[in-house]
């Protein structure tokens, strides 16, 4: 019962806090309750529910599961959207509600971002059912949009070099290198610490998706780097990258760099490098796996390093070395 009004009063205020404050909510009320006996009799607690609240529920239920920050602010994002054009108790909603919101959405972005809406709704509208709180499934019917498969496409050997050499200083060559010699992903890299680095045996231990540790290895080009510009530091932060702005004046209080901060590095180095297309911290992970493969690493090693759940989902890298081969032949013919 105290769970169960925990996830009532997170349920009320989901639309004004952020998940790391529900979390905090959460725990806080917990210590709290301690030693309170509540029951369904307290007329205070008999609140009626609402969609809001179940989306709360939902939510709840993922981070228990272990999901990443990113994907359950996602589902909020979402789901909260959806909620806001129902209008209504999630009991009473219809297939014909789901598929006005979608096609409101349609107009706004694209097929791929369409689906992840859908995906979130599917996986909310599932779990409702699962537990009871819906009679049926109203989204059995609907199904994901066809999007054409896009061939990844990774940078050449050629181009690498070009990224290489092109950072604007030590810290962005050292990103640059780390990116591409564990094919990791940019929350991945964001939130390493210079405690986490093993620069003895070259590797590193990263939290994935679904909060799975995993371990990934350092080139020995990368581990030059990060000594290198370790030595260029003067702050006391544990973060691996952090800020450069006016180093003199705030060395000890540097920040830990943000996702967006990240990517504008990618993109300035790729202008400084001439590449005729986007340089971003993705394109570094797609490049990893289609490098590895083209050197005869099999799919499964790379799925491993990768963080892939699934191989499935490292079979895309196999179609860039076949594309890349018959490219190749083309070429020289």
């Amino acid at each position: 019962m105290k769970e169960e009004f925990i996830v009532r009063v997170l349920g009320k205020a989901s639309g004004v806090i952020t998940i790391e404050q529900a979390r905090e909510m959460r725990d806080i009320m917990r210590m709290e309750l301690i030693g309170f006996d509540l029951n369904r009799s307290c007329t205070a607690l008999a609140v009626k529910s609402n969609v809001y609240e179940k989306i709360a529920m939902f939510l709840h239920t993922k981070d228990l599961l272990g999901l990443s920050k990113s994907t359950l602010g996602g589902y909020k994002r979402n789901l909260i959207s959806f909620a806001t054009s129902l209008n209504k108790n999630i009991e009473d909603a219809t297939e014909e509600d789901i598929n006005k919101f979608l096609y409101i959405k349609k107009r706004q972005m694209k097929a791929s971002s369409l689906n992840t809406v859908m995906t979130a709704i599917r996986t909310f509208v599932s779990w409702l059912a699962y537990k009871g709180y819906i009679a049926k499934n109203i989204m059995f019917d609907i199904k994901p949009i066809k999007t054409p498969k896009r061939v990844r496409k990774c940078l050449t050997k050629s181009e690498l070099e070009q990224v290489r050499y092109a950072g604007r200083n030590i810290r962005d060559d050292c990103m640059i290198e780390i990116f591409y010699s564990t094919g990791c992903r940019l929350s991945e890299i964001q939130a390493l610490s210079i405690s986490d680095l093993d620069l003895t045996n070259g590797d590193t231990m990263v939290i994935g998706k679904g909060d799975k540790e995993r371990r990934v290895y350092l080139t020995p080009k990368s581990v030059l780097l990060i000594k290198e510009y370790l030595l260029t530091r003067k702050d006391r932060n544990d973060a691996l990258f952090v800020g450069q702005r006016d180093v003199d004046k705030i060395k000890y209080k540097r920040n830990r760099l943000g996702h967006r901060a990240i990517q504008r590095v990618f993109s300035a180095v790729g202008k400084l490098a001439g590449l005729n297309r986007s340089l971003f911290p993705h394109l570094m992970r797609h490049t990893f796996a289609t490098h590895r493969l083209q050197a005869g690493t099999d799919l499964y090693t790379i799925s491993e390093l990768m963080g892939h759940s699934d191989v499935s989902s490292t079979q895309i890298y196999a179609v860039n070395t076949v594309e890349s081969a018959r490219l190749a032949h083309g070429k020289a013919s």
